[in-house]
């Protein structure tokens, strides 16, 4: 029968230990500060599982329950005792491993965490135990980042920070001297550009004799201008057999995002067409088994728009959601709906100012 034990410091209770077991073998487990009626809880567990044990039946479930909601470091002094069966020890990259299984991220959310693990492990180790980190570990990963730009540290130390919770096992507390947030937008990167401008340069594109796939280069470039896609994953990712032409609309398969259907605009219907047409109308297959890298893009938009881009891609992107929702008229809900992100979102990120709403500002108040 398990026996309850206080240890006292100059009158003053300093813990509880629970003992049980049968001399010579009798054991001992230092339970710490904590009060009465958790300390007799224990030891009526404990009782339990002993006597279970002794008479080789199984344990009431209560007590099972009991055992395996112990904290790791508790539950591994009993198992030394050998009255509970020890637990596996989880390793980080089995951990890291066992989140994104679970969790069933979209492939490029994927690849993301694996490469802040990458990061991780070559600080702390891949075969570091869950239950033997300490905050020096975490503060040496984000240490170890200063040569990153800010969002790509937030969005590692935010990576590994969830995997890690989602164990059980690590507690906050390790993580509470490492302060970080978000990286604030640069605007200073944004471009708008005008849904008749990047027509009108995709069809010089059409109409330019040293471009190679001419018709592929157009149907990439308007899947981010004209309907609003990530690139270069979401492209990549189409099937011909995603395009629904006689009803005009994509289903955009899950990239980053979860799957959603996108209006198949006339605009861009007539570039995307153009590049089936080329590639023999077929029914499925890759729609881009290749697309453009970035530095011929990059190349590329200059001559064709006649302006200078920081972040190409990402600026026809937010163009394409910016005309839709501010000249357009469409409500911003349906609208982030089809491109795959969310009002806040759009309101943050891809909001991009242009000077057709400033020009109809300007007529407010004109009478006559």
């Amino acid at each position: 029968m398990a026996t309850l034990k206080t240890h006292k410091r100059n009158g003053k209770l300093k813990g509880y230990e629970v003992a049980f077991g049968t001399d010579p073998y009798r054991h001992s487990v230092y339970l710490g500060k904590i009060s009465k009626s958790s300390a007799n809880l224990v030891t009526s567990m404990v009782t339990q599982l002993e006597k279970s044990r002794t008479l080789n039946t199984p344990a009431p479930v209560a007590a099972t329950q009991w055992a395996e909601g112990l904290e790791d470091a508790m539950h591994a002094k009993f198992a030394k005792t050998g009255i509970v069966e020890p637990r596996t020890a989880t390793t980080v990259e089995e951990q890291v491993e066992r989140w994104l299984e679970i969790r069933k991220h979209s492939p490029n959310t994927a690849t993301t965490i694996r490469s802040s693990a990458k990061r991780f492990y070559a600080v702390v180790g891949r075969d570091t135990l869950l239950r033997d980190l300490t905050q020096k570990h975490w503060e040496a990963f984000s240490d170890s980042m200063s040569d990153l730009s800010d969002s790509t540290k937030y969005t590692y130390l935010k990576n590994i920070k969830y995997a890690l919770l989602d164990g059980d096992v690590v507690t906050a507390k390790i993580f509470a001297s490492v302060r970080f947030k978000a990286a604030e937008v640069n605007k200073d990167r944004a471009c708008y550009i005008s849904r008749e401008t990047i027509v009108s340069g995709l069809d010089r594109l059409l109409e330019h004799q040293t471009f190679e796939n001419r018709e592929r280069g157009a149907a990439y470039l308007a899947c981010a201008g004209l309907l609003g896609m990530r690139c270069k994953s979401e492209p990549l990712a189409l099937d011909w057999s995603d395009v629904n032409w006689a009803n005009s609309y994509i289903e955009i398969p899950r990239v980053k995002t979860k799957a959603r259907t996108c209006p198949l605009f006339s605009d861009g219907r007539k570039f995307l067409e153009l590049w089936w047409i080329s590639c023999g109308r077929p029914e499925s297959g890759s729609v881009f088994s290749s697309v453009p890298c970035t530095r011929t893009v990059q190349r590329w938009l200059p001559r064709l728009f006649d302006m200078e881009f920081q972040k190409p891609m990402i600026n026809l992107r937010s163009s394409c959601e910016s005309h839709l929702i501010n000249v357009e008229g469409l409500p911003v809900h349906e609208v982030t709906s089809w491109i795959g992100n969310s009002p806040r979102i759009f309101q943050n990120h891809y909001f991009q100012a242009n000077k057709q709403i400033f020009d109809l500002a300007l007529k407010v108040g004109v009478t006559g």
